[in-house]
This record gives C-alpha cells, sequence and structure tokens, in this order.
C-alpha cells in the first residue's frame, strides 16, 4: 500500500446513485485528506465489483439505490471485508430504515451529511483500528463473524435524546416497549450498591433518580448482555458477573470524581469497560480458552495473556467498538486504558476508571468472586488478608496524582458497596 505524508494510504468508497452528490462528497475529502485515496461509483453492484478484487478501509453507502440498497450491501461487504468501516447514509425521517441498517453498519449519518462531519467520522475509526496493533491483532478482530451493532433500544433512545423537547414520559415509553429491558433497569437501580432511600418502581422515576446520560449507559449496558447472553459457550464464563462487575466500577469511578461532566463519562466508561471482555468471549470463545488457559498456565492476569497471545486486549477491543459505534472520545479512551492509565497528573475519568476497575477487582480476588478468574488463578486460590496495594492499581500514576494516602478511603468505599450488597 502506498504511503502517504502521515502514513499508509486510505482507501475510501462512496456508493450513491446521485451523481451530484458523489461528485462533491469525492472532491471535498479528496481536498481534506491528501493521504486518502477516495473513489465513487453509483450503484451497489458497481461497488462490489471494486470489493471483490480491491481492499477498502471505510464504505459510505446511500441507503435508498435502486437493484441493490444500502443495507443489501453491507451485508455483502461484510462477508467479503469484514474489517471494512461501513457507514449509511440516511435521510432523517428515514427513521425505520435507519432501524434496518442496524444489525450491518457501524454508524448511521443524517444527510445531506457535511463533508467536515463524515471526514471526521472516517477519520477516527480509522484511528481507532491502528490502535489495534500490528496485522495480527487487527486480523483478530477482521475474523469476528458478527461483530456487534448498536443495540436498536439504544439507539431509539439516544435519536429521542437528542430532541431538547422530549418529555420525560416519552423516554420512559421507548424503555418500556421492551419487557425485559424494563425488568433489568429497575432491578439494577434497586439493587443495594445504588442504596435508595425508597424502591423506584417505574422507568419515569428510574430516568428522575439516574438523569438521562446515565440512564442511556445503563440501557445499553443491559441490551448488550441480552444480546450476548444466548452466546455463551463457556462455563467459565458469566456474564452476569461481569454485568455486576461493570456496575459497580462505574459507581466507584463516578464517587472518585468530583467535575460533575467528568463523574458522567466515569460512570459511562466504568460500566462498558468491559465491553471487549464480552465480545472475546462470545465472538472469539477459541481464543478466550486459549488465553484463559495461557493466563493459568503462566501465572499472569488475563490481559498480559492476551497481550502475549493474540496481541490485543480486551481493553483494545472495547474501545474499537464503542469508538465505531460514536460514542464520545473520553469514554473510549477511558475503557483502552482502563489497565494502563499511561499519563496524566489528574484524575480524570480515565484514571478514575482505571482505579475502580482495580479496587474492585481487588474485592472481588479477595472474597471469591467468580469474576476474579481475571486475575491470576493462583493469587485467587492463596489470596490471604488484602496487601497494601490493590494488585492491578497504577501506583505511578496514583503517586503523579499525590493521592497514595487516599487508597485506604477509596478501599474503603469498595468495600461498603460490597457490604451494603451482602
Amino acid at each position: 500500500m502506498a504511503a502517504g505524508q502521515n502514513g499508509p494510504t486510505r482507501r475510501i468508497l462512496l456508493v450513491d446513485d446521485e451523481p451530484q452528490v458523489l461528485d462533491v462528497l469525492r472532491a471535498r475529502l479528496a481536498v481534506r485528506r491528501q493521504d486518502w485515496t477516495v473513489q465513487a461509483v453509483a450503484s451497489g453492484r458497481e461497488a462490489m465489483g471494486l470489493l471483490r478484487s480491491e481492499r477498502f478501509d471505510a464504505v459510505v453507502t446511500d441507503m435508498q439505490m435502486p437493484e441493490m440498497n444500502g443495507v443489501e450491501l453491507l451485508k455483502r461487504v461484510r462477508r467479503i471485508q469484514p474489517d471494512v468501516m461501513r457507514i449509511v447514509l440516511s435521510f432523517q425521517t428515514n427513521h425505520d430504515q435507519k432501524i434496518d441498517a442496524l444489525p450491518v453498519a457501524h454508524q448511521l449519518l443524517d444527510k445531506p451529511v457535511a463533508v467536515d462531519v463524515l471526514d471526521r467520522v472516517i477519520a477516527r475509526a480509522l484511528t481507532l483500528r491502528d490502535r489495534l496493533g500490528g496485522e495480527s491483532a487487527k486480523g483478530q478482530v477482521g475474523q469476528l463473524d458478527r461483530m456487534p451493532s448498536v443495540p436498536r433500544l439504544y439507539f431509539e433512545l439516544s435519536a429521542a435524546l437528542n430532541d431538547p423537547e422530549i418529555a420525560l414520559s416519552s423516554i420512559g415509553a421507548i424503555i418500556e416497549k421492551d419487557i425485559a429491558m424494563t425488568a433489568r433497569v429497575l432491578q439494577v437501580v434497586n439493587s443495594a450498591y445504588f442504596a435508595l432511600a425508597r424502591p423506584v418502581s417505574t422507568i419515569n422515576s428510574a430516568v428522575s433518580y439516574l438523569g438521562t446520560e446515565a440512564l442511556r449507559t445503563l440501557v445499553l449496558s443491559a441490551a448488550l448482555v441480552g444480546a450476548f447472553e444466548d452466546d455463551i459457550e463457556s462455563e467459565d464464563f458469566s456474564i452476569e458477573d461481569l454485568h455486576t462487575h461493570s456496575i459497580k466500577t462505574g459507581l466507584l469511578a463516578k464517587r472518585l470524581v468530583t467535575d460533575l461532566a467528568q463523574a458522567s463519562l466515569a460512570y459511562a466508561a466504568g460500566v462498558l469497560h468491559d465491553v471487549g471482555m464480552l465480545v472475546l468471549a462470545t465472538r472469539m470463545p477459541e481464543t478466550y480458552a486459549q488465553v484463559r488457559d495461557y493466563a493459568d498456565a503462566h501465572d499472569v492476569t488475563m490481559t498480559q495473556a492476551e497481550v502475549e497471545l493474540v496481541e490485543i486486549t480486551h481493553a483494545d477491543i472495547g474501545a474499537f467498538l464503542l469508538g465505531m459505534w460514536g460514542l464520545p472520545t473520553p469514554i473510549v479512551d477511558a475503557v483502552a486504558r482502563h489497565h494502563a492509565v499511561q499519563s496524566g497528573n489528574e484524575l480524570d475519568a480515565i484514571g478514575a476508571v482505571h482505579i475502580a476497575n482495580a479496587l474492585i477487582s481487588e474485592q472481588e480476588l479477595v472474597r471469591g468472586a467468580p469474576i476474579s478468574s481475571l486475575l491470576p488463578a493462583m493469587q485467587v486460590e492463596t489470596a490471604a488478608p488484602i496487601a497494601a496495594m490493590p494488585p492491578d492499581l497504577d501506583l505511578d500514576y496514583v503517586e503523579r496524582l499525590g493521592k497514595l494516602d487516599q487508597v485506604p478511603r477509596w478501599r474503603g468505599w469498595a468495600t461498603e458497596m460490597y457490604n451494603a450488597e451482602s
């Protein structure tokens, strides 16, 4: 592949049966990104002809086209080039068409799309893929037979929340259409670690208590659990334990941060931080089993085993997935770095999720919860009283914060959460 000024040339394929739209998008993208090769065709049939003989990084297709619409095209794209970024363009009023596109599209954008928006979406997706590391790691993700799409209920809820005039009752009505989702949201909100003064019995009350952004995160997390729970093959993996671990991590991460905006991001990232583990266990079960066996045999963490065996971690996979869905960059970054903060001198959402995950994992390790399998097996078997510092905590980072003396206090919060649960 030829190299551009900033790295390898990116190949983008635009598909639209309106010549004027194609000409404008192709010309403007080419001007903005000189290291991109932008090709344009007017039908799905032409697009498939190119895709069978050439590799592309992203395919952007119109929804409504004769002979082969955007959904059918992307179904075929997914089969022959599964690692390609897939974007659908559709008019804002075509809600049903957008729902049809959810299983095959990574992102849906409204027509007419601004060139800077399209540029930003494609560039971000390619950057996320580059973070996966070498070709071997990218190949692991590319081999996924069904990279999950945005859950339908989350999509509908997000679309409604983007309307400033939306009523609280309307938000509740969207969730209540799904009985299982309603039950799960109420179960989580009423769990002991939320410490409510009185039980919440309706979705509208849950919205009032949580706030719309926290509710959106909770719905996404619950939707992922529902989407994956039938795909669990390993008896050693508990999706409910992972979900509980994630909720606790989100709540603790939120408590660690005083800034309200960062606290909201910390909660969202904490709840979603292990989505990559969910993908690994359900979409790559053989790889997941190999990693677990390697971790047990070599007395290393699951994350260390992932790096040594397959050159990609569940944090990388989770960040890639959430980024492809268009979640905010701070959330994606926190998910990517929840095992390794890497840098920073402030306690922001990234640091809070890392600390919360370490403290919650420590509690599970000592108490023998199944999720403790994310840590070395020998440590679980010989778990003694909690050590001076949590085993997964980046002490250099906490020291840069000047907060080593706060660790006992933070650990106390994690302990309180478990005492409340029991």
